[in-house]
């Protein structure tokens, strides 16, 4: 018993002499290079928060296991709701994560402005070879880049059925508006709402503003070149209240705000549609697939177009949702090279998402994904409002959009006070 006593005294001396050893900074895995070093103990665990739940976080699980297999570096994912409460409370108590994941980038901007995310100068070669120079504008702030794209999606599309539209997808919006008109003639219903998800409404700007400017003064707009009390916004927000009015839309204004995604996107692609469009991202189809309807084919019962506009040609709005780093350790430097690298991006691709990275080969993809994935690799890109705009702004300009869908002459008014806020 004296012995065993003895050699657990020296276990535990070892352990705290190891704890206070000095721990060299370790520079940042190459390309693809996670499976150099293993982890010491102090580093070989490391915690994610994130907002992917259920089939999204096993799908994401399946990701970080290419991680665990190369490095032995175990990774903990916890994936939460509303991933901006929770993680700005532990940013504050001190016990945040190593990484997060930010939905659309969602808080990039407010969690940069408080210190607390780590710049990943030090990973630029590596995502300069990876991603266009697009993608890291996006997530560059005051010269330092902050964000990494994963699962990404393009988010100005009009979703149809062909089999049941009986007209050839419109490519401007005076073609679209000409469409609804004759649909709304014959008793029918030309969009679908999604509103009562009211970050949708954020989307649909997203769309009228660049499909009626254009990318150049798409990104001015984001990047406050042009004030949002600008005539240009104003229309945008006009088209939204066209789009969404009494005459085209399937429970008329009020119901295009309270209807909810899944149901808005069934009035479309489910058993008993009713309406002809539905505005959103490219990841309807997997929404259509795993909740209203299985049986549709892709580009023959369910399809898009990039969102009605000759300005916003060759142009789109890609979302990501990002991966940031908070607290840097070499374990956590793997981790960010692993999710950099076309390996590490490459395996979200058999759970039906998309990603941005140029070197991941496009013959993994199939169907709409494959044409979403040229369009990632392809398009001039402009990013989300949740990307660009801190998210107390963003939240005042969907409750300028919600209201201007009821009454559309209050939205000069409202965005002159949104704009002085800015």
């Amino acid at each position: 018993m004296k012995l065993r006593k003895v050699l657990t005294l020296l276990a535990l001396l070892s352990v705290l002499m190891a704890a206070c050893a000095p721990v060299p900074a370790a520079a940042p895995a190459a390309a693809g290079d996670t499976a150099s070093a293993p982890a010491s103990a102090e580093t070989a665990s490391l915690q994610i928060l994130g907002p992917w739940r259920a089939s999204e976080a096993d799908a994401f699980e399946k990701v970080l296991d290419g991680f665990r297999e190369s490095t032995g570096i175990e990774v903990v994912y916890e994936g939460v709701d509303d991933v901006l409460g929770p993680l700005t409370t532990r940013v504050a108590s001190g016990s945040a994560p190593d990484l997060a994941i930010l939905p659309v980038a969602n808080g990039l901007i407010d969690l940069q402005k408080q210190a607390a995310l780590q710049p990943l100068d030090a990973f630029q070669e590596e995502i300069t070879a990876n991603f266009s120079q697009g993608w890291i504008d996006r997530f560059t702030i005051d010269g330092k880049i902050y964000a990494i794209p994963t699962r990404a999606d393009v988010s100005n599309l009009l979703w149809y059925n062909p089999k049941t539209l009986n007209a050839a997808a419109p490519q401007t919006w005076a073609e679209f508006t000409a469409l609804c008109d004759t649909i709304a003639t014959a008793g029918s219903s030309c969009t679908a709402g999604i509103g009562k998800d009211t970050w949708t409404l954020s989307i649909l700007f997203e769309d009228t503003y660049l499909a009626s400017n254009g990318i150049e003064k798409y990104n001015d707009l984001m990047n406050g070149k042009i004030p949002f009390d600008d005539p240009t916004v104003v229309a945008a927000i006009q088209e939204i209240a066209t789009f969404y009015s009494d005459k085209y839309t399937a429970g008329g204004s009020a119901g295009a705000l309270g209807t909810g995604l899944v149901d808005g996107i069934a009035r479309v692609f489910g058993t008993n549609a009713d309406a002809s469009f539905v505005a959103a991202g490219s990841w309807v189809a997997g929404i259509v697939k795993g909740a209203v309807n299985k049986d549709v084919v892709e580009g023959e019962t369910i399809d898009y177009i990039p969102f009605p506009g000759e300005a916003g040609k060759g142009a789109i709005i890609a979302a990501a949702d990002v991966a940031v780093l908070l607290k840097d350790s070499p374990a956590a430097q793997k981790l960010v090279s692993y999710l950099i690298s076309a390996d590490g991006q490459a395996r979200f691709a058999p759970n039906g998402y998309t990603v941005a990275n140029k070197n991941v080969d496009p013959k993994i993809y199939s169907g709409l994904a494959a044409k979403t994935a040229e369009l990632l690799a392809t398009s001039a890109i402009g990013p989300s409002t949740g990307a660009a705009l801190s998210n107390e702004f963003r939240t005042q300009l969907i409750e300028i959009i919600s209201g201007a869908v009821l009454d559309p002459s209050s939205i000069e008014a409202q965005l002159a006070a949104l704009q002085a806020s800015r």
